[in-house]
């Protein structure tokens, strides 16, 4: 049905292509099983060949994928969508972790293995703790699988530390050392490129990024509607000049004012900026609007929007200073006082109708 609607290049070249992909697979499985169930039913040989074909049946829960569009959509699975997407974008991570573990155990499984060997060699095989040392260092694998076990916590670290005791001393001091780099470094520094990697894809995804927009607005404006209710003190809906000037001596409003990055060091001028229509009062609407508008930092756009209305100044005073000039020009010439013709004025109508 979306084939017939959408049209053919537009259901295969969509931003949706691999779900209608998949969509095709799944209606196509769908028909191998009612052709598998209609032999049965008839009882033909291929049917009942067909039934034990469980990898057919098993491909239908590929369908359950389509749950992923629904965890799109819904802010209930926000945290889910950042785990899976950090996840997915840490596999890259991950291999160049897993390179690094290798390189780092096979060095030092090399030197704890050789070591053991010659050790084994020189003493007899009934002496006490060669099995320990060849179940836990007698090969490189065996090696590698130990030195693994005791940073990851597979096993206690003193247990193989006492296991070593039979090589000599720098031996033990080396396994010191490998614990020590790769708890307090490798794996530290491992956690925090997984950590950071997490952070920018949060970031670079644009539904979280607006989400988590869309959330800061929401809390921006009950904290506006908190402050506007201790500024209400009569309760009527409007908050005067002198019940702003009052409650602005409350350490809480002052913090709730800085909370939104507001300076209320100067209240009149503040309160002339909520006060949009002059009306001496604010209602709950002037001052959400007003407050989210003055809340914040200020921002490229607000300077550009202040350097573009000073340059519109700037030509307004240039143009009265040059129908200055003329009349005064205008006066020099004639040796009298201007006429109601040569007023200011009468000067700038001309102008603008020139």
């Amino acid at each position: 049905m979306r084939w017939v609607a959408d049209g053919l290049i537009f259901f295969i070249c969509s931003e949706e292509m691999h779900w209608n992909l998949l969509d095709i697979f799944v209606v196509a499985i769908g028909c191998m099983e009612v052709v598998t169930e209609t032999l049965v039913l008839a009882g033909s040989d291929v049917g009942l060949a067909m039934t034990n074909f469980s990898v057919v049946r098993m491909i239908r829960v590929l369908r359950v994928v389509r749950i992923a569009r629904v965890i799109r959509v819904l802010k209930a699975f926000r945290e889910l969508r950042l785990m899976v997407a950090s996840i997915v974008s840490s596999a890259r991570n991950l291999l160049w972790v897993i390179l690094v573990l290798c390189v780092m155990l096979y060095v030092f499984g090399i030197s704890f293995t050789s070591a053991v060997t010659m050790e084994l060699e020189s003493l007899p095989k009934d002496a006490d703790g060669t099995a320990d040392l060849k179940m836990y260092f007698g090969s490189l694998s065996s090696s590698v699988l130990t030195l693994y076990s005791s940073m990851s916590g597979g096993e206690d670290w003193l247990v193989y530390y006492r296991v070593l005791g039979r090589l000599p001393w720098p031996y033990q001091i080396l396994y010191l050392f490998f614990v020590t780099f790769a708890v307090f470094a490798v794996v530290n520094v491992v956690t925090g490129v997984f950590v950071d990697t997490a952070i920018e894809k949060n970031q670079s995804d644009k539904e979280l990024a607006v989400q988590e927009e869309l959330r800061n607005k929401r809390l921006r404006m009950n904290w506006i509607r908190d402050v506007f209710s201790e500024l209400d003190s009569s309760g009527d809906g409007t908050v005067t000049q002198q019940e702003f000037e009052s409650q602005l001596n409350h350490e809480a409003v002052i913090a709730y004012f800085n909370t939104l990055k507001l300076d209320v060091s100067d209240a009149k001028t503040l309160f002339r900026l909520l006060d949009s229509d002059g009306s001496d009062g604010v209602n709950i609407d002037e001052f959400v609007s007003g407050c989210y508008r003055l809340s914040g930092e200020a921002t490229t756009l607000h300077t550009q929007v202040m350097q573009m209305d000073v340059k519109v100044i700037m030509n307004k005073m240039q143009d009265v200073l040059e129908i200055l000039e003329e009349m005064r020009t205008r006066r020099r010439g004639s040796g009298s006082r201007p006429s109601q013709r040569d007023s200011l004025p009468a000067i700038i109508n001309l102008r603008a109708t020139r």
